[in-house]
């Protein structure tokens, strides 16, 4: 129990410490072109990513996330449809799915605290992030809790790399 309880603690202290290193971010805005989907199903079923990512990259910003924050970072995410569309084509390889998007990052105060990069995350990552006892051999790329997982990956990549 003791082991138990020290590694746990061990965790929360470089969660802590790797949240400590976060660049200060004031604005987030995740875009898609759900229309570019032309599979209604499809466009119905992603219509809240924008939204949701954008709320799951907050919430693991934390407290490095003030919009107040005059010198905080500006976090811009360009989802990729073509990679929703491939995914939603192959609704029941999951294997095979992915979710990417173009990442940029900005300061309206420092012109040298910038970066640019294509961030893709892919179903074999998504296990830590499914719900416990998650049939993963039952998946489908339009089940909630793979669409849940691959947000909160996507997310977390996106605070890592900050």
């Amino acid at each position: 129990m003791k082991r138990i309880l020290m590694m746990s603690g061990a965790l929360v202290l470089a969660a802590g410490a790797a949240m400590a290193d976060v660049t200060p971010v004031k604005d987030v805005k995740v875009e898609t072109d759900i229309k570019a989907l032309s599979d209604p199903a499809a466009q119905a079923f992603y219509e809240g990513m924008a939204s949701d990512l954008e709320a799951q990259i907050i919430a693991d910003l934390g407290t490095a996330y003030n919009p107040d924050n005059a010198a905080g970072a500006r976090l811009s995410v360009d989802i990729d449809e073509a990679e929703l569309a491939s995914t939603w084509e192959n609704l029941t390889d999951v294997g095979q799915s992915r979710l990417g998007a173009q990442v940029n990052v900005y300061s309206d105060t420092d012109n040298s605290d910038f970066n640019n990069y294509t961030l893709s995350v892919s179903y074999p990552d998504i296990a830590v992030y499914l719900p416990p006892n998650s049939d993963i051999s039952a998946l489908t790329v339009d089940d909630p809790a793979y669409y849940q997982a691959m947000i909160e990956l996507f997310a977390h990549e996106v605070v890592e790399r900050l």
